[in-house]
Formats: C-alpha cells, sequence, structure tokens
C-alpha cells in the first residue's frame, strides 16, 4: 500500500507500543508473584494476584484507548503533517489502538503461565498468535478489505488469541485449585 501506509504502520507501533510497555511492566511483575505463591503453594494468593494484576492492566488498557481515541489525530500530527499519510495514519491508529483492550488479559495470562514454568505454552500460545494466524489475516484481509483488513488483521489476530488464552488460564487456574 505504499510507503505512507509504512510509515503510518511505524506511527502506530510506536504509539500503542508505550501504552503495551506499560502492560508488559505489569506482567513482568506478575510473573515472580505467581512463582513465588505457586511454589509456597498459596494459591488462592496466586490466584487473587491474577486477578489484581487483570483488572489493572484492563483499567489501563481502557483508558489509553479512550485516550488515544479522543486524540488520535493530534497524535498522529507530532508525527508528520504530510496530508495522506495523516489520512492513512488515523484510521490506522483507531484500529490498532483497539488491540490494547485485548492485549491486557493476553500479556497478563502469558506472563502468568511463564511464572508457572510453563514457558514453553506461552512460547506456542504468542507462536499461535503471531505465525498462524495474524499472519494470514494480514494476507487474506487486504484482499477484501483493501488497507483497512492490513490494519485489522492484528486486532482480529489478538481477539482470536484471547479465546484461547483465556480458555488455557483458566483450565490452569482449575488444576490449580485441585492441589
Amino acid at each position: 500500500f505504499g510507503f505512507q501506509a509504512i510509515a503510518a504502520f511505524g506511527i502506530c507501533f510506536r504509539v500503542t507500543g508505550l501504552a503495551t510497555m506499560v502492560l508488559f511492566g505489569i506482567g513482568a511483575g506478575l510473573m515472580p508473584i505467581v512463582g513465588f505463591n505457586a511454589g509456597a503453594r498459596l494459591f488462592h494468593r496466586l490466584r487473587e494476584s491474577v486477578w489484581v494484576a487483570l483488572k489493572v492492566s484492563l483499567y489501563f488498557s481502557f483508558a489509553s484507548v479512550i485516550v488515544l481515541e479522543m486524540f488520535s489525530s493530534y497524535i498522529v500530527g507530532l508525527f508528520s503533517n504530510d496530508a495522506i499519510l495523516t489520512e492513512i495514519a488515523i484510521p490506522a491508529l483507531r484500529i490498532h489502538v483497539a488491540a490494547l483492550i485485548f492485549s491486557a488479559p493476553i500479556i497478563i495470562y502469558v506472563n502468568m503461565f511463564i511464572g508457572l514454568g510453563k514457558g514453553t505454552l506461552a512460547m506456542v500460545i504468542l507462536f499461535i498468535r503471531d505465525i498462524l494466524v495474524f499472519i494470514p489475516l494480514l494476507v487474506i484481509l487486504p484482499l477484501f478489505l483493501g488497507i483497512t483488513g492490513a490494519w485489522l488483521a492484528l486486532p482480529l489476530a489478538n481477539a482470536m488469541e484471547l479465546f484461547l488464552v483465556v480458555y488455557l488460564a483458566k483450565k490452569e487456574l482449575q488444576k490449580i485449585e485441585g492441589h
């Protein structure tokens, strides 16, 4: 879709990356707490810690989405005053920002798996999203939806991954409760 679309993606990546870094920080902070509580067999605290991290990350994501949606024109303007780039980047940013809602629980649960010593499972989950879901969506959706399809690939991949992650996390937490 041209160099402006690539530049628009760069803007989206930079802006959403700031919010995602906070989510990764929450997840990284959760990881040793999960590991400690699992090792100490304090499963109630483990579950509560995951729940608190999930709530905080979701609150942050919702707040980020609201702010970034409201100020998307201004934010894109900070990066460029090129009219064509702005026309492409504003809707792209608005679509990419929506992925933050799905990213919050994914990041928390993936870090929970890592804290439980299930790094391979975490890696497989991310592999499924990036290789088996995101890339095919990135190839197929633009054929039908044009550039909008390219922007929708990430939020849709995250939404699909969310179902998998929530299912696996519930299963894991139920298994932990049984101990």
